[in-house]
């Protein structure tokens, strides 16, 4: 396509072609710049049913003075990858802790929690379920379906626990998943131009899922209830509703893993830049800390 002259400034450009999901493929162009992408394509079921694919090019990264623990604004290039568009779910989880107690392995430590507190708990049938008492009927709660608390995202959980959902979803799929690292994270969070937010430069607390975002005191809400919250490559929840872990260090010396993100009971908004960043150690159970799941791999064509 092109060459195309176009004025300075960021841009969407979505390619299509029969048999093939649209690919979503933001471009920032400077003063006399050009820019030349090649772009793949990839079917439905090469992407996967709740994945998105991040064409590979360059971003922006960092070089946000308001971010928490940022970087120095660096291009860096990144190859194509699948990430997924929610964080993992409540329910989701639940699956997960089911499959290991059904092969006999050890539950209680991949147990959402955080000191005394537990966040699920086997139902009448066996089968692992969100605490109910967790979630309080004030009128976040009522506006939602019965059962809503499966579609929230799991949350309290440790970077070796969400290694072991990745490790697990990768042997039911037959796809290595594993957690982003935090390069890939923040371009499927903002895309190329440096921008502060996945939907642009002004916060609003009603864009996204936080402490402020309703009258109401703070709980956790499902993924996917604030549409505003999507990036350019149409991947939900990167600046509220669950802090998330990468696969990247923060400190190696110090064994401290990289969380990005803010999450549902954070109230101040420069959390939810999306180039704040904060390291915890691995075995770290808070309860404004999920995850999502990540791949460079393409699903057999077949697979669905």
């Amino acid at each position: 396509l092109g060459p195309i002259p176009l004025p300075m400034g960021s841009y969407l450009v979505v390619l299509e072609k029969p048999g093939l999901r649209e690919a979503r493929y933001p471009v920032s162009i400077g003063r006399s710049e050009d820019h030349l992408g090649r772009v793949a394509l990839f079917a439905d079921d090469e992407i996967g049913a709740g994945f998105v694919h991040v064409p590979a090019g360059e971003l922006l990264l960092g070089g946000d003075a308001e971010s928490y623990g940022g970087f120095e604004r660096t291009r860096v290039h990144v190859e194509d990858f699948f990430i997924a568009r929610f964080p993992v779910t409540l329910g989701e989880y639940c699956g997960f802790l089911d499959a290991l107690a059904a092969r006999g392995d050890d539950v209680k430590e991949h147990i959402p929690r955080q000191g005394e507190e537990v966040f699920v708990e086997p139902g009448p049938d066996g089968w692992w379920k969100p605490s109910a008492r967790h979630f309080e009927e004030g009128a976040v709660g009522r506006r939602q379906s019965p059962g809503y608390e499966r579609s929230c995202p799991v949350f309290a959980v440790s970077w070796h626990s969400a290694m072991a959902y990745a490790r697990w979803r990768s042997e039911v799929d037959g796809r290595e998943y594993t957690l982003p690292p935090e390069d890939a994270w923040e371009k499927a969070a903002r895309g190329v131009d440096g921008r502060s937010y996945p939907w642009g430069d002004a916060f609003d607390w009603t864009f996204t899922k936080g402490g402020h975002s309703r009258p109401e005191a703070s709980q956790p809400e499902p993924v996917g209830a604030f549409p505003a919250d999507e990036s350019p490559y149409g991947v939900r929840d990167m600046a509220g509703t669950i802090r998330e872990w990468t696969s990247s260090w923060f400190n190696e010396r110090a064994g401290a893993r990289v969380l990005r993100g803010g999450s549902w009971n954070l109230v101040i908004d420069r959390h939810f830049r999306c180039a704040t960043r904060f390291g915890y150690l691995p075995g770290t159970h808070v309860s404004t800390f999920g995850f999502r799941l990540f791949t460079r791999e393409a699903a057999p064509r077949g697979r669905g």
